[in-house]
């Protein structure tokens, strides 16, 4: 589950070209 999570948060910060996991990254990968 932690890894899902974390590989969709990791999707959404690469697509937004930011180099650290923001919280809303984390929420955005949720959705």
């Amino acid at each position: 589950f932690i890894n899902l999570i974390s590989s969709e948060s990791n999707e959404v910060c690469s697509r937004e070209e930011k180099r650290t996991i923001a919280p809303e990254h984390v929420l955005k990968a949720l959705e």
